[in-house]
């Protein structure tokens, strides 16, 4: 099975740095359905970390079920202060494939 969320994937920065996926899955609930990952169980947000400190960035990758919910959660968070030291910034994910 392929799973090719592009349309369903925003990607979120200027996260805080103590902020857990559950946090960020309770905020964009309220948008629409977050995708859960079929093998593991979990919702699709992944937080990225620094490689060499391990160290939150501040940016996050959170899937939906569906596109709409993904282009309304850019429509209506982008640009506003989001409580919890959440993002004031986000896009649709763009993946960059190379072989």
């Amino acid at each position: 099975e392929s799973d090719n969320s592009d349309n369903n994937t925003i990607f979120v920065q200027g996260l805080g740095e103590d902020v857990s996926p559950e946090q960020v899955a309770d905020y964009f609930k309220q948008i629409g359905v977050i995708k859960t990952n079929k093998k593991t169980g979990k919702l699709m947000i992944n937080l990225y970390t620094d490689k060499d400190t391990g160290k939150p960035k501040g940016e996050a990758t959170v899937s939906f079920d569906d596109p709409p919910s993904a282009k309304a959660a850019i429509d209506w968070f982008d640009g506003k202060v989001i409580p919890l030291g959440l993002a004031n910034h986000l896009n649709h994910e763009h993946r960059n494939v190379s072989s």
